[in-house]
């Protein structure tokens, strides 16, 4: 009977090397797709969109030939994300339906994994990216379920990263946006109702704004700021005129770049004409009692006087 034949020390079982060569094959397509993506950014960045889709669909199929894992599944939502809201900013809404179907795919890898920083933060762009092609699309009941997902994914953290507070704003902006175009379409007391709501998100979206003015001063985030000081000030000028000149001093604390001062003081401008206006209805009102035309009289002596300090704020 012969011997069985010894293994050399140190050297690995076949099964061995099949795996390892598995596992050589997985990392080395996981490096392609990433390169793939790198490409598409870079594409993107330089305005070559259509470029860039096939740049992130060339990482999509790559993707899907991976095992799952966290890793590739951000990936793979991340890259979604990215083809979808490039075939919207390419072809507007012609490509809806493709750019809808990656978002809802990117949501549905990544909503298991929210509890890790860059998957929920991909899951916000995602989140954010389909509510605004919602809007676009004329949908705003599903924008703002969209959006208010986005919101309690992420919330505002008094110590927040500012790129996690910058997609909470990002969001709130969003919910604001779709509410604007959905409160004509309801009745009253939903417009109540969803105008308060709509509210206290703008109201928490400013204050973190103030706090985070130094550190993101690009052009999206001061584009989504003004959009909600502008939202928040026509909301309180019709709903709750007298809280209306608090939000508008305080916001122009410590603020220094003069272009988005200028923007403020034309917006805080409209919304104490608004509010007047509504000040002026309710207090010849018959159902106004003459202490509520007083405090109504005081009002408007007070956003009278604000709207000649608004240059000195």
């Amino acid at each position: 009977m012969g011997r069985d034949v010894e293994q050399p020390t140190g050297g690995k079982q076949p099964s061995q090397v099949r795996h390892s060569s598995r596992s050589d094959a997985i990392s080395s397509n996981y490096q392609a797709a990433k390169a793939a993506m790198n490409r598409g950014h870079s594409l993107a960045t330089s305005s070559a969109l259509a470029e860039a889709i096939d740049a992130y669909s060339e990482a999509i199929q790559i993707l899907d030939t991976l095992p799952p894992s966290q890793e590739t599944s951000n990936s793979l939502g991340a890259a979604l994300m990215n083809r979808g809201q490039l075939l919207h900013q390419c072809h507007g809404l012609e490509q809806a339906e493709r750019a809808l179907q990656d978002f809802q795919r990117a949501a549905r890898l990544l909503t298991p994994l929210k509890l890790a920083t860059w998957p929920r933060r991909n899951l916000n762009g995602v989140l954010l990216n389909q509510a605004n092609l919602l809007l676009d699309l004329q949908l705003p009941s599903d924008a703002l379920h969209v959006a208010n997902t986005a919101i309690e994914t992420v919330r505002f953290e008094r110590h927040a990263d500012p790129t996690d507070t910058e997609l909470a704003v990002l969001a709130a902006r969003s919910y604001c946006d779709a509410v604007g175009q959905l409160l004509p379409t309801l009745p009253p007391p939903e417009q109540d109702r969803l105008a308060q709501q709509a509210n206290k998100h703008s109201q928490s979206a400013l204050a973190h704004i103030r706090a985070l003015r130094p550190y993101l001063t690009h052009e999206p985030f001061a584009q989504a700021s003004q959009r909600l000081f502008h939202f928040g000030c026509l909301l309180l000028a019709t709903l709750l005129p007298a809280e209306l000149p608090h939000l508008i001093a305080h916001h122009f604390q410590d603020l220094q770049d003069e272009r988005t001062r200028t923007q403020l003081i034309n917006t805080s401008r409209e919304a104490i004409q608004l509010a007047l206006q509504e000040i002026s209805k309710t207090a010849k009102s018959p159902h106004t009692s003459p202490q509520e035309q007083d405090s109504l009289a005081q009002l408007s002596e007070r956003l009278g006087e604000l709207h000649q300090q608004l240059p000195f704020l």
